[in-house]
This record gives C-alpha cells, structure tokens and sequence, in this order.
C-alpha cells in the first residue's frame, strides 16, 4: 500500500486513484470507523495560483488544479487569481477567485503564491507533451508533489440549469476571427464564409467572438488585444461581442458542436466535450492541442518550414503572418511563407475539407 501511495511500480494516475478512494473511505469512516485526527503537520497547504494569461490559458488550467486535488486529496486549498473568474465559478477545487493586483485587494497573506506558467511547451516539438500536461508540471515542480495529468479535458462547472429552447442542439457555433496579435493562427475571413456557404441549408450557425479585452489586461509586450470578428453571412445569427464568458460556456452547451481555429472556443468545446472542427495549420504541434471529439486539422510538417531556432521538421509557433508594425516583440517572429496574408500550412486546408467533418459530425442526433 505504501509503494502504491508513493507511486512505486504503478502508474501515477493508479496511485492518485488509491489515494482518492481510500481519502473518501477515510472520510466516510470506512469498514473500520473514523480515522483520527491527523494533526496540525497535515493541514491542507493553501496556495494562491496566479495567472495573467488568456481566458483560453485559463480553461486549460483548470485541468491541473483538478488533477491536483485528485491526487492530493485534502492537502491543498487553492485560490485563483487571474483576469477570468467566469473560468473558475463554481469549481468546488477552488477556495475563492481574486483579481490581479491593483483590480482588487492584495491577495490574503495566508496563501502561497505560485505564478502559474507552462515552460513545457519549449518542448513541445521534441515531447508528446499536452498543454494540460504543461500547467501540471508546472505546478507539480512549484509544490515539489507529483501532479500526473488525470483528466482528459479542462474543468468548467455549472450550478444553473439550462431552460430548454427550440434551438437546443440543433446549431453550431463558429468563430471566424481572433485576436490581432497571433495572425499566423488565422485561416481568414473568406475560407469561413465559404464553410457557411457550402453547408447553407444543412446547418444552422451562429457567429461567435470577443471584442474587447478587458480594460485592465494589456500585457506589455503584445501590442493590441482587440479581436477581428467580421461578419459572416448566412448565419441564423452574429453574436460577436455580445456574451460574457458565462454566457458562451451556455451557448457551448446548448450546441451541436464548433467551428474555430485554435482558440478559446476549442478549450471550451473540449471541456463540455462537444464536437469541434478545429483549424490548426502547421504552426503548433498536434499533441500539445488535441482533444477527444475534435477533428485537428493540421499540417505540421507538409512543408520546409523552420521553428524561431531554426529547426525543420516540426509546428513553427511563429506568432504573426507579416510585420503589423505595433513595436513588439511579436513582430520579429513572422511566417516564412505567407501567402496573400495567410500562412501557406493554413491555406492548404480547404473549406469543403472543413465542411464534410462538420456534416460527419452533424450526423448525431
């Protein structure tokens, strides 16, 4: 029992799931009674993580402050601060949401502060490594515990029912746009506009997308946040800019399945575990992103394409098609082969490939 508890000669998601099993037990007061008091050397350590990335970032998150607590039962209590407390309403492993400092209080002085960060995706080329993955080793490393990726999706939480609507399962969602500052990641309006085309008559489609970031979030080094979202037409409606994160997640709920680049919709998708066609491209790898019930399309490696060291063979990462001239970092980073504002590995995927995965999607009832 001891060699399974340490993870010894067994898989660290076997150990986790002992661990939990036997916490519950002992909880519950088992075959043998209650267990006794375990004194004040095992109280629950309280931990503040931190983080100042994206609303997608944070969705992925969620996946390792659930694994913690699945393989630590009991000796954490976690709090969250970041820009998104959507992300985390309801989630029963996290004690409280703060925002960043100078949005709110300074956080209280009974956490330890941990500022979240994924240095495995530097590796993501050379390892069959998850994004997931990235935040619990992270967080592993930052506790010194081993925190094994025991889920297979983020962690969104819900407590309010949904009121059942005409249009319940019967839509799908797309987002066409994203955010000014990672252009490689877009496949461009016109390729959307004729998914929506080809598939006019078959499937219902609603516009989804951010506008503004908040006023607060405004990393240094990113230029603009502001997302483009132009309008599509054919779709039953545009709702670009007009839902809270909340609202989204309910929207994702309520549908049949997505339509996005890499991007916060596909965390969302995967965390609902709805239908997802996912236009990737060549600029990230295909293990980092992937998830069950998600068509990623890519193309890593279809073409001589180097990584920002120089390296063949793998997902580029390069941050945007051409220079925007904004004065960042970001713009030193650019594609290699551009074509008309589109980068070459996104522009070989085509809207009917795109089209017949969600009809062989649309095929569930």
């Amino acid at each position: 029992m001891r060699e399974i508890c340490a993870g010894t000669n067994v898989d660290l998601g076997t150990a986790a799931a002992f661990r939990e099993q036997w916490a519950r037990e002992a909880s519950e007061g088992g075959p043998e009674g209650p267990t006794s008091p375990r004194g004040p050397d095992c109280r629950p350590k309280q931990v503040l993580l931190r983080t100042g990335q994206a609303p997608g970032d944070a969705v992925a998150m969620t996946a390792a402050i659930y694994s913690l607590h699945r393989a630590h039962p009991g000796r954490y209590v976690t709090a969250v601060e970041s820009y998104w407390p959507e992300v985390f309403q309801h989630n029963p492993d996290v004690a409280e949401h703060l925002m960043p400092t100078g949005v709110s209080p300074r956080a209280p002085d009974k956490y330890s502060d941990v500022e979240m960060h994924y240095p495995a995706i530097h590796q993501s080329n050379d390892r069959a490594v998850h994004f997931m993955q990235g935040w619990c080793e992270f967080l592993g490393m930052a506790l010194g515990v081993s925190v094994p990726l025991l889920t297979n999706r983020p962690r969104l939480y819900f407590k309010e029912s949904m009121i059942p609507y005409p249009l319940d399962g019967a839509y799908w969602l797309i987002c066409s746009g994203g955010k000014r500052d990672f252009t490689t990641k877009l496949w461009g309006h016109d390729n959307y506009q004729k998914v929506v085309k080809l598939l006019k008559g078959k499937v219902y489609f609603i516009q989804v997308g951010g506008s503004k970031p908040p006023v607060q979030w405004h990393p240094s080094t990113m230029g603009s946040m502001e997302d483009n979202h132009p309008a599509l037409d054919g779709t039953a409606a545009n709702m670009v800019g007009m839902t809270s994160l909340r609202e989204l997640f309910n929207l994702v709920r309520r549908c049949r399945g997505v339509v996005c680049g890499v991007s916060l919709l596909m965390h969302v998708a995967a965390a609902l575990e709805k239908p997802a066609v996912v236009i990737a491209g060549g600029r990230e790898p295909v293990a980092w992103n992937a998830y069950p019930k998600q068509q990623y399309i890519h193309t890593v490696g279809a073409l001589p394409c180097r990584d920002a060291r120089g390296r063949l063979g793998g997902a580029c990462w390069r941050y945007r098609t051409e220079p925007l001239g904004d004065g960042t970092l970001l713009d030193r980073d650019t594609c290699e082969r551009p074509t008309g504002g589109t980068p070459e590995c996104m522009a070989m995927i085509t809207p009917r490939e795109v089209a017949n995965l969600v009809l062989r999607y649309n095929k569930q009832p």
